[in-house]
């Protein structure tokens, strides 16, 4: 099969292929390299027109669930969150070899967590025990020990060193250059819709596209094109800002030196991200979806709101390093957020040859390779090694 990336017309576009891939972000591009790995015929069809990332994470890679691991012991069993805990170890190896192979620069830098009341330190205290019980690093304290401008509203932090930090633009650039001579890639091909009956069968704009099997690997098409997902998952609208430091700034010094404090940071059960740049220019992002009612945040669109922007810089001066800092970019995202926070991977229920793989929430770069090796295992052998296929148990 052609390795070329196109947009066709309809006189060139494929008409036949073993596994049909949908999407355009991270978990999209994995799959692509695990088939090509595994020496399947593919076909990645892509709704953009180029090759962009679209991900809500600031390239922030956590390892396990995006929420505190002791809130998913409580609903899922310990059993679960160690196994999630597992299947992100093997996801950061992965993560390290593809950085390394396409010399993408990768920050083994660890994540903070902050709290802002007495539960959430208490649920934060517990995900660490957890993770200590597991024989993963984890600290917790009082959060001036870990950051000295720390805002009062802040109480204490849980120190997590074995997140690390990539710049998903740039990866997800690298892993489209990738020769493929198994899966051909197609962009500007929007599915209008699936047909599952002996095989599988996509329509779109170009065309029949006739597959064995079809993987959904994009948060906005999950919800638009496999009916079981339309109440298992819910599309969130991330917004972000990116501001540079001004002759003004001046960043704290830690005399325990620079890796004293992570780069990332996240608050509020993850509704507050910060994530400091190691550049000259002293570039941070701040990104999130803000305390306000669900709904304005929610569903598939595009763009940027006055009323979350406020926050958002609110949140960037509220320490007072970055409060002379410039504000030279504003942009959004969507995530797809599962119903009980963990990825949905594997066969939907009663459909055996449409399989999804999203529902990452901000942690697209902590589940995505993984999430694809399961999905490949899965088609391979009709197991896989990781206990991340989805059950319809879960949603019962």
């Amino acid at each position: 099969m052609s390795s070329s990336t196109s947009n066709p017309s309809a006189a060139d576009f494929p008409t036949r292929t073993q596994v049909a891939v949908l999407g355009d972000g991270l978990a999209a591009w994995a799959l692509a390299d695990a088939l090509e790995d595994a020496g399947r015929d593919a076909v990645l069809l892509c709704e953009a027109t180029e090759v962009e990332s679209a991900s809500p994470s600031l390239g922030v890679a956590r390892l396990g669930p995006s929420m505190h691991l002791a809130r998913l012991a409580a609903g899922h069993g310990e059993a679960r969150a160690a196994a999630c805990v597992r299947a992100g170890l093997v996801n950061r190896e992965q993560l390290f070899h593809i950085t390394a192979d396409r010399d993408v620069p990768v920050r083994r830098c660890g994540t903070l967590r902050f709290a802002s009341d007495g539960d959430e330190a208490a649920e934060m205290q517990r995900s660490v025990r957890l993770l200590q019980q597991l024989d993963r690093p984890a600290d917790f304290g009082d959060v001036r020990t870990f950051v000295d401008d720390a805002p009062s509203r802040f109480t204490h932090a849980a120190l997590h060193p074995d997140d690390a930090c990539v710049d998903v633009d740039a990866l997800v650039r690298a892993m489209a250059q990738r020769n493929r001579s198994h899966v051909r890639v197609v962009h500007g091909c929007r599915v209008r819709r699936i047909d599952d009956e002996d095989g599988v069968g996509l329509q779109t704009a170009h065309g029949l596209l006739c597959a064995e099997v079809v993987v959904v690997a994009a948060e906005t098409l999950l919800a638009r094109l496999v009916s079981f997902c339309r109440f298992k998952i819910v599309a969130l609208r991330t917004q972000a800002l990116s501001a540079v430091a001004t002759r003004d700034a001046v960043l704290p010094v830690d005399p325990r030196g620079p890796a004293a404090a992570p780069p990332a940071w996240s608050a509020v059960h993850g509704y507050e991200n910060w994530l400091q740049e190691v550049d000259d220019r002293q570039r941070v992002q701040v990104s999130g979806s803000r305390d306000l009612p669900v709904q304005k945040e929610l569903g598939a669109r595009r763009g940027t709101s006055p009323e979350v922007q406020a926050l958002l810089e609110a949140n960037l001066r509220d320490f007072a390093r970055w409060r002379a800092h410039r504000v030279e970019s504003r942009w959004s995202s969507l995530q797809g957020v599962s119903c009980d926070g963990l990825p949905l991977v594997g066969a939907v229920p009663g459909h055996a040859r449409v399989l999804v793989c999203g529902g990452f929430g901000i942690n697209d770069v902590g589940w995505a390779f993984v999430s694809a090796r399961t999905i490949t295992e899965l088609l391979e052998h009709g197991r896989a090694e990781h206990d991340l296929v989805l059950s319809p148990r879960r949603f019962l």
